[in-house]
């Protein structure tokens, strides 16, 4: 038997192989193993199979592997059967009557072969002799490169990733996507700007363009005249943009489109019919509403599914499965764009987009009302798996209330207030209550009362209090009617919220305490505990300290008991007290605690993590790192410039506070340093980081104590005075001086005391133990 040689050589790469270094050490090791005879290289159209595949042929220890024989199918006609195809990539002639198979097993025999068969999807029937192939020829190893698998039992499938690309965080090294990118922009303009803002922005296109190498490649090319950051703002139109491949390079891959379109002509008309409508999927979809839609028109769901799985097979679909989130299916951005065009081709976009939208109106209004009780598990699991979907909610009430289904739209608004809530969209939630509101009143009367209580929810902004108010006062008297004594409490609990945002204290605490009483009559001792948590906060706003200290440790146990989730809450609330009394071990263990609700994407309550930030940073400066405390703000105001979201009251004045101790501190140059600093951390890094301040040891350093207070003693009886909640005219008349002198006396403690408010003098007397804890009677 003639030995075979490496015949025909090995196609030779024009350009290098950018980031597949851990690719082919896994696949080398994988094609290495004894029992490893047939693997099939998988991924859409320009991900890099080929390339890759041959660069594995250079790089496998040839004793191991032995000849590699080189096989392109793709200008073979879809159908062609195979052997022929490899019997001429071996020089062989077939005479007489001899199976070819045989004749090729013969050739072949116990020697050693690598052979790879190159851009095999559209002849993957005429696979199956394969197997009988790789039976004869014990030292035969088949590597294939197709956008499906063969589905031949000796098969191992290895799907091609797109590169890597970078994140957020803009790290020094580029990514290997923007290593593609950069190498291959530089052969066409050799003095292609790469300063920080245009690697920002090549990290931008890789991303947009999914790592997808060839897409990358294409737009590289595009360099040569455009600058990387018109092209990052030009990728609106890809399938426009990116052409004009090599003219030595397959026609499929000279566009992204025919890249795209090869794949397509593949497809069944039903496989047809579920791509194009998977574009209508905004970030993806759940892989329920995926079928559902995908059978849209009177198809059955089953077709559909079958459809979804042989895209998924054909790489033109992707379906990712996690614990948080479910299956989903998505299309690359490249894919989805090509997509898009077809569907808008096909005559049937409007009726897809109106099924769309009714199968998520539909999922929310469906999901029970107690999924979205605050803080509870089951909002959280809503929410993490619905995460994903946000854009998919915004456009299904577009879509809703352009089509004659704002009723449809707003009865989904209960739900999606909450949601938006949840993840810190409250600007979104805002714009669609309003838009949505005027449809209330026709929305089924045992929702009437919920959908104005969200509303409420939505615009309670300093701006919006007395649109809030009404909306918080209709839903009371909706609730009065028909609701749970539980719901009427909510409502209560939030009207008097709003009335203490308004300044009318007396009536938000007596709403409050309403909510409180009521749930407690009907036996309900722990919706008693939660509705005590915020009146808790306003008495710390209006600086009963030591009422809320115990209003919040009575609330606790049953919270702890009944209501763990809800724990971290409760936590906060005792951690700013503990702040303000000096206690800083226990301010960090409830810091810790606080910060628990937050550690999982996607961060649920932006704007409350922001807070808790905040008073950790405040701690943080107090045990004698003020740098630390300083990035932690940092990272405070990137969380909430992030959603576009604004401290109010108390919330502002401690981060204005916590800044002016920082600059007493540090200095303006080394405080913005760390702001700075702070402002470019991720979230998990963040949270990560407060985690560690709050678990600081005591310092004992006396060079951190704070600075004595120069308070004369009628400045340190005033301040006593105000302590214990008495007003301006109360100190004069105790004090035997005139009102005038009471003010004067008070603008020169928030001097000293770095203050601006009475709230923030009382808190900060209290810290620094120059005035008394309890109320004088």
């Amino acid at each position: 038997m003639e030995a075979i040689a490496q015949r025909p050589q090995l196609p030779a790469p024009a350009t290098s192989l950018v980031g597949r270094a851990d690719d082919l050490a896994r696949l080398a090791a994988l094609l290495r193993r004894p029992d490893v005879r047939l693997v099939t290289l998988t991924g859409p159209g320009g991900v890099g199979k080929t390339r890759l595949a041959l660069q594995l042929a250079r790089e496998i220890d040839p004793i191991q592997a032995g000849p590699v024989i080189f096989v392109g199918l793709a200008s073979i006609p879809a159908g062609h059967p195979v052997l022929p195809v490899i019997a001429r990539a071996l020089s062989l002639q077939h005479v007489g009557d001899e199976p070819l198979e045989r004749l090729i097993a013969d050739t072949i025999g116990g020697q050693r072969l690598l052979l790879i068969l190159d851009n095999a999807e559209q002849v993957i029937e005429g696979m199956d002799p394969l197997a009988d192939l790789l039976a004869a020829c014990p030292g035969l190893k088949v590597l294939i490169t197709s956008r499906v698998p063969v589905r031949l039992s000796a098969e191992h499938i290895v799907p091609v990733e797109p590169l890597t690309t970078g994140g957020d965080d803009r790290a020094a090294q580029p990514s290997p996507a923007a290593t593609l990118f950069i190498e291959r922009a530089l052969a066409v303009r050799p003095d292609l700007d790469l300063s920080e803002a245009s690697r920002a922005a090549i990290e931008d296109i890789c991303r947009e363009l999914d790592g997808l190498p060839l897409a990358i490649e294409l737009a590289a090319a595009r360099a040569r005249f455009l600058s990387p950051l018109t092209l990052r703002d030009r990728l609106t139109d890809r399938l426009r943009l990116l052409v004009g491949g090599p003219r030595d390079a397959p026609a499929r891959h000279q566009t992204l489109r025919a890249t795209l379109a090869w794949s397509y002509d593949l497809l069944t008309d039903a496989e047809r019919r579920v791509f194009r409508r998977l574009a209508i999927f905004e970030n993806g979809g759940p892989y329920d509403a995926a079928i559902a839609v995908g059978a849209t028109g009177g198809f059955e769901p089953d077709e559909s599914e079958v459809a979804l799985a042989a895209l998924v097979d054909q790489s033109l679909a992707q379906i990712v499965d996690t614990p948080a989130a479910g299956p989903r299916v998505r299309l690359l951005h490249t894919i989805r764009e090509f997509a898009l065009e077809l569907l808008a081709a096909s005559g049937e976009e409007s009726d897809i987009k109106l099924a769309h939208a009714r199968w998520f109106a539909n999922l929310v209004i469906d999901t029970p009302r107690s999924t979205w009780n605050t803080g509870s598990e089951s909002r959280r699991a809503w929410v993490f798996r619905h995460e994903p979907d946000l854009e998919n909610f915004s456009e299904a009430l577009r879509v809703l209330s352009t089509n004659d289904e704002e009723l449809t739209a707003t009865r989904a608004l209960d739900g999606l207030l909450t949601f938006w809530e949840e993840l810190g969209y409250e600007e979104l939630a805002r714009t669609w209550a309003r838009r949505l509101s005027p449809w209330i009143e026709q929305a089924p009367e045992g929702e009437q009362a919920f959908l104005c209580f969200m509303t409420a929810g939505a615009l309670f902004t300093r701006d919006s209090i007395d649109e809030a108010m009404t909306w918080a006062t209709r839903a009371l008297r909706l609730a009065e009617r028909h609701e749970s004594a539980r719901f009427i409490a909510n409502c209560q609990n939030l009207l008097g919220e709003l009335h203490w945002e308004a300044g009318h204290r007396a009536e938000g605490e007596r709403l409050q305490r309403a909510a409180i009483d009521g749930v407690r009559a009907e036996g309900d001792m722990l919706g008693g505990a939660l509705f005590a948590v915020p009146l808790a906060n306003h008495l710390i706003e209006a600086g009963s300290l030591d009422q809320a200290s115990a209003i919040l440790h009575a609330a606790r146990p049953a919270i702890e008991r009944d209501r763990s989730d809800a724990l971290p809450f409760v936590a906060g609330s005792l951690a700013y007290l503990a702040l303000l009394h000096g206690d800083l071990d226990t301010a960090g263990a409830e810091l810790e605690r606080a910060l628990a609700y937050h550690r999982e994407p996607p961060h649920r309550l932006p704007l409350r993590l922001a807070t808790v930030l905040v008073h950790t940073s405040e701690l943080g400066a107090k045990r004698g790192d003020p740098a630390t405390g300083a990035r932690l703000l940092g990272a405070a105001r990137a969380i909430r410039l992030h959603r576009n979201l604004s401290l109010t009251g108390i919330a502002l004045q401690d981060e204005r506070r916590a800044e002016a101790a920082l600059r007493a501190r540090l200095g303006d140059a080394n405080l913005s340093a760390a702001l700075a600093a702070g402002e470019r951390l991720t979230i998990p890094a963040a949270i990560d980081l407060a985690i560690t301040v709050a678990r600081m040891r005591p310092q004992t350093d006396a060079s951190t104590a704070e600075p004595p207070d120069a308070l004369t003693p009628r400045e340190r009886e005033v301040l006593a005075l105000l302590v214990a909640g008495k007003s301006n005219p109360a100190i004069a008349n105790a004090l035997s001086i005139s009102e005038r002198t009471v003010t004067t006396h008070l603008s020169r403690l928030y001097a000293k005391l770095d203050v601006s408010t009475r709230t923030e003098a009382m808190a900060e007397a209290i810290r620094r133990g120059l005035g008394p804890s309890t109320p004088h009677t």
